[in-house]
């Protein structure tokens, strides 16, 4: 899988979360290292993605949010 394909596949997990899922967890999810989910989630953030973290709590969209496809 391709970085834009992951980028688009993380969004999409966050959106399938309710609550905060972890680094780690998420990592596990879409099999990548942590380090490397915590640079795609920052590119993600950089792009413009309503994406809340919290250390020790996890990553969630933004209340709101939808995209459409």
């Amino acid at each position: 899988m391709d970085k834009t394909e992951r980028l688009f596949s993380i969004m999409d997990a966050l959106r399938r979360h309710r609550r905060p899922i972890t680094a780690a967890a998420l990592a596990e999810e879409q099999k990548v290292s942590v380090r490397t989910l915590y640079r795609d989630i920052q590119t993600l953030i950089g792009l413009g993605a309503p994406i809340d973290g919290e250390a020790g709590v996890g990553y969630m969209l933004r209340p709101g949010f939808s995209c459409r496809r």
